[in-house]
Order: C-alpha cells, then sequence, then structure tokens
C-alpha cells in the first residue's frame, strides 16, 4: 500500500457482493441510493440490466452486478443499495446494484494480505486490486473502474 493508504488518507467504501466482501475508494463513488421509482426497463437487454433512469439530468445504467456475475443475489432488488460509479470518460456513470452496503472504512484500518485465499467470483478478477484485511474482516479491493469498462458489461443488448 502506498504511504497515503497507510496513513488514512482515503476512504473506502464496504459492500458486499454474493458472499464476497468488498472495498472500493469512495472517490469513485459519486452516490449511494436506492432503486429509482422510476426505473425504466430497455427492451432487448441482458437481463443483468435492471433498466435507466435520469440522475442530476444524466441518463444512468443500472445493473444487477451479482446476476452479471452469475452469482446468487442476496435480498430484495427494491431494497439492496446502489453505488453510483464515477464510469471513465467514453462510459459515463453506471449504477451497481449491490447486496449490502457495510460501511465506511479509513485506509489506515487496513493491512496487505499477500498470501491469500479469498475466493471471489471469476468476472470480479479483472477489477481485483488486491486483498487486505481489516476490522475483523479479510476484503476484495475492487477497482470500480476498472469494473464499470468491462468489455463484457458495455454489451447489453441480446445479440
Amino acid at each position: 500500500m502506498s504511504d497515503d493508504f497507510k496513513n488514512g488518507r482515503y476512504k473506502l467504501v464496504g459492500y458486499r457482493i454474493g458472499e464476497s466482501l468488498c472495498l472500493s475508494p469512495s472517490r469513485s463513488i459519486s452516490a449511494v441510493m436506492k432503486v429509482p421509482t422510476n426505473l425504466v426497463q430497455v427492451p432487448g437487454t441482458k437481463p443483468w440490466i435492471l433498466g435507466a433512469s435520469k440522475l442530476h439530468n444524466e441518463l444512468i445504467p443500472f445493473i444487477n452486478i451479482a446476476r452479471f456475475l452469475n452469482i446468487q443475489s442476496r435480498g430484495d432488488v427494491l431494497n439492496q443499495p446502489i453505488l453510483v460509479v464515477r464510469g471513465p470518460k467514453g462510459v459515463g456513470n453506471v449504477g451497481l446494484l449491490v447486496d449490502e452496503l457495510i460501511g465506511i472504512y479509513p485506509t489506515g484500518t487496513m493491512e496487505d494480505v499477500p498470501q491469500s485465499d479469498l475466493r471471489i467470483p471469476p468476472g470480479l478478477g479483472s477489477s481485483l486490486a488486491g486483498v487486505v484485511s481489516g476490522s475483523g474482516k479479510v476484503w476484495a479491493l475492487i477497482d470500480l473502474l476498472q469494473l464499470v469498462s468491462d468489455e463484457k458489461l458495455q454489451k447489453i443488448d441480446l445479440n
């Protein structure tokens, strides 16, 4: 970890996808919300696309990330939190439905785990930035920008 990370300069958002405990930098998340009531279904899209809705005058796609990863989601979709991720240029903001929002943690409370048998869904592998421990748990550090830029996630039509 960098010195800024060790000093606790940054905050990490803890969340769960299926059985996986994940952490991501808070600066990659612009909002946390529930599923919008005005969500519009988009015909001809993959089953993991919940729909689209406007947020601050921007049309945003909402994705059930557990369904995208082919893992069992835990909970009622309407009551699960959505992390609105600041996507890179060309992708834009994306709403990711996660199973649970666990909390916010300063980076200084986390320690690198050099060797870990942490199991994560295969689809998260390319966005895995590391494994850390803190608050009595072992966490997968997930790069949300990498995740929302995934080529498979960009192909939303059924064809």
